[in-house]
């Protein structure tokens, strides 16, 4: 899990709205996620911007599943390419807050992300979010 604790570090304002930098989103802290985690050893908590601290996963093998739930464009987007090759045929990316108007940093991300690739399908749910299904493996990301 990643997450800044301290509100988003980096908006678009063309897209994000109103989403202001270090301004929402710090309603909680990391030391009350992990209180609420604490029974879950599976679980590492990362804090920071995650364009900045993914690289903690590095060394982590291929994924199945993962869940994005940033709100705003450039995170959204440098998440999408950052687990794009790492996911196995089959698996899932659940973008959260794609089919809101407040958050339409979200959905340009996916638009762009499956826009310039050939081996994810989109579903928009009525939940408002985005799942990528990643169709093949081999294929690569062109931007």
């Amino acid at each position: 899990m990643f997450d800044t604790f301290e509100g988003h570090a980096v908006v678009d304002p063309t897209v994000d709205g109103k989403h202001k930098v270090g301004k929402q989103f710090k309603a909680t802290s990391l030391e009350k996620v992990e209180r609420y985690l604490r029974y879950y050893d599976n679980v590492q908590i990362t804090k920071g911007d995650f364009c900045q601290t993914a690289t903690v996963l590095d060394e982590v093998g291929d994924f199945w599943s993962v869940h994005v739930d940033v709100d705003v464009y450039p995170v959204t987007l440098f998440a999408l390419r950052y687990f794009a090759n790492r996911m196995v045929p089959g698996g899932m990316i659940v973008v959260d807050d794609y089919g809101f108007k407040r958050t339409r940093g979200a959905e340009k991300a996916v638009e762009e992300f499956v826009g310039s690739r050939d081996d994810y399908a989109r579903l928009h749910l009525l939940t408002g979010q985005a799942v990528l299904i990643k169709l093949a493996a081999g294929s690569s990301d062109a931007g």
